[in-house]
């Protein structure tokens, strides 16, 4: 029986349901409405290590007009192993044993209190701007967007918080 292919238009996971089944309402990742699609995207960026807690090889970062996601997959052991043996065999043996684990950290708007813009201070960021974004409970999530697209970034950010 033939699956039922449906792309969130928000952090572009595709998902599969039995084609005896209906199309998804949610995402079942990000939990965007995919019927409603209230929600869309604005501005994306992929950041290499980590941002907004979110640690992996590559975190990619999703501003959209509710929310920011940090979104990335850490890949568990193989991807190690596979770099250490190289080459096919290497990469054949990764993709085998390498559980890869998604990740998901959301910030609503309305739970923003502020916004902090840093320069880097770092010799390898020293260009860049690091941005802090604290919420209600707390918490903190910090991450650098590119150079060239700090101010478009910024800008946006600052329109959806207030």
């Amino acid at each position: 029986m033939k699956k039922l292919k449906t792309n969130c238009h928000v952090c572009t996971l595709t998902m599969k349901t039995p084609g005896h089944e209906d199309a998804p309402k949610f995402c079942e990742f990000c939990g965007a409405d995919l019927l409603g699609q209230m929600e869309t995207g604005v501005l994306s960026t992929n950041v290499s290590g980590e941002a907004g807690g979110v640690k992996a090889d590559l975190v990619t970062v999703i501003v959209t007009n509710k929310r920011i996601i940090f979104t990335g997959e850490k890949s568990g052991k193989g991807a190690t192993l596979g770099w250490i043996l190289g080459g096919l065999i290497g990469s054949l043996i990764a993709s085998a044993i390498s559980s890869k684990q998604r990740q998901l950290v959301s910030v609503k708007f309305e739970d923003i209190t502020l916004l902090d813009v840093q320069p880097g201070t770092k010799l390898l960021n020293k260009n860049s701007r690091i941005f802090t974004i604290h919420d209600k409970d707390g918490n903190t999530y910090t991450f650098a967007p590119g150079r060239k697209e700090a101010d478009e970034w910024e800008a946006e950010l600052r329109r959806g918080i207030a």
